[in-house]
């Protein structure tokens, strides 16, 4: 039997309906996971700026692993969710394409150490993806505010590699790389914390007031 196609009003209907559904299984707290990514980047962020600014040991700069090794563990502990309804296809389709963001991290960082380059314009480039795909996909403005500003921050520091490099004149290559280095700390940390910590908070809120 041959299945019937929907109309353009029941299409629309229907994807309508499954936002609805997803935002109906938003518990309170919800954006934990966007707290728990965003202090704890953001955080790591600005320790890592000390470590630069202060001329702390290099060996401190394995510190940004404590973002993955600490993360995942919390998420795991305390973002576990018993949906009583099945995934629709947007709850498919977000956790496709945060699972394509996380697996795309490792092309990045492997492209960051072959051509010795900063990773943090990548990964925010990333997160950018991730962030305004998701906000699109469940109709959620600070998220998807979130994700634009971080697609702006890819090019606040792509403007800001380029005015450096015409800018400062060094002779040591290090010194130079240190030198950049610190501002992308400083826009990268800033970047989580509006575009994860801030809309993390809202989406509580919100929750919290439908509960």
């Amino acid at each position: 039997m041959q299945e019937r196609k929907l109309t353009e009003a029941e299409s629309l209907a229907l994807i309508t309906q499954m936002i609805q559904n997803t935002h109906r299984r938003l518990t309170v707290n919800a954006g934990k996971p966007y707290l728990i990514w965003g202090y704890l980047t953001a955080g790591v962020a600005l320790f890592e700026w000390l470590v630069v600014v202060n001329g702390w040991s290099f060996y401190w700069m394995f510190a940004w692993w404590l973002i993955p090794l600490l993360g995942f563990p919390l998420m795991l502990l305390t973002c576990r969710k018993r949906p009583t309804e099945p995934k629709n296809y947007i709850d498919r389709a977000v956790e496709a394409v945060w699972i394509a963001c996380s697996v795309a991290m490792i092309p990045a960082f492997a492209i960051a150490l072959f051509y010795r380059v900063s990773i943090l314009p990548l990964v925010t480039l990333i997160i950018s993806i991730g962030t305004l795909v998701s906000g699109r996909l469940i109709a959620m403005k600070a998220v998807t505010w979130g994700g634009a500003l971080f697609m702006c921050g890819t090019v606040a520091m792509a403007l800001h590699q380029f005015s450096m490099r015409h800018a400062v004149v060094v002779e040591n290559v290090n010194e130079y790389t240190l030198f950049l280095y610190k501002g992308e700390m400083l826009i990268f940390a800033l970047l989580f914390i509006c575009g994860m910590i801030i809309p993390g908070h809202i989406i509580n809120a919100k929750t919290r007031k439908h509960a």
